[in-house]
């Protein structure tokens, strides 16, 4: 597969630009660079100049901050086909957080002068960035609200039932460490462990083959609703 052919298919599994034109998708396939992450690589680290957008072909990345007293947080988990770093987009802009390949990652780099370029030729191309960004904030909010307002438990099961699309996808595979998770839900690992294994006792967590979990959408849905 080719440099573009690889770049539109990793568009195309995206949720706004898999509406473009096809058209459309190979002009932003053109001002794509490709570069490989190693696991644990980084690819850019919070205050440094934002010049870059960048969308994963295959890999997971994560974005985190250090607090003061020097433990990582992670403020978000992005996997195949999702952009991030939309702060690039802006003039004079530093970024945010740092980001941090989970596994081997190969992604998209998207220069911001080329960007640019293309939206004033293209204003439909900049239209779905935006709506990208949108819905990002947006479930950025919820997701806070989630944490704010949950117990452990319920943070456990909100994070189950995200992953699994509200219960369409099934087996799930969590994809990170549990430690990484816990991070992410503003809880210990300890009490991860512990409430996963109170969901297996339940019936409402199972292991599955290849690191894979079953789950029980029904009663994982009558807990959450």
């Amino acid at each position: 597969m080719s440099k573009i052919e690889l770049v539109k298919e990793a568009l195309k599994n995206n949720p706004f630009f898999c509406y473009l034109k096809e058209e459309h998708l190979g002009k932003l396939a053109l001002i794509g660079e490709i570069l490989d992450y190693k696991k644990g690589e980084s690819i850019f680290f919070e205050g440094e100049e934002a010049h870059f957008t960048y969308l994963i072909i295959d890999g997971i990345v994560k974005i985190y901050k250090i607090g003061e007293n020097g433990k990582e947080q992670i403020i978000h988990i992005f996997g195949k086909g999702e952009i991030f770093a939309e702060i690039a987009l802006m003039e004079n802009q530093t970024y945010p957080a740092s980001a941090e390949a989970l596994t081997f990652t190969k992604l998209v780099v998207f220069r911001r002068e080329k960007l640019k370029e293309l939206f004033r030729n293209h204003p439909e191309i900049m239209t779905s960035i935006l709506g990208l960004c949108i819905l990002r904030l947006q479930n950025l909010l919820s997701f806070i609200e989630s944490i704010r307002l949950r117990d452990a438990r319920k943070r456990v099961l909100y994070f189950l039932w995200e992953l699994s699309e509200s219960g369409k996808i099934n087996p799930i595979r969590l994809g990170l460490k549990k430690h990484q998770i816990a991070l992410l839900l503003g809880i210990t690992p300890e009490t991860f462990s512990r409430v996963l294994k109170d969901l297996k006792e339940e019936g409402i967590l199972s292991e599955s083959s290849g690191k894979k979990f079953l789950l029980n959408s029904k009663k994982l849905k009558e807990e959450l609703f």
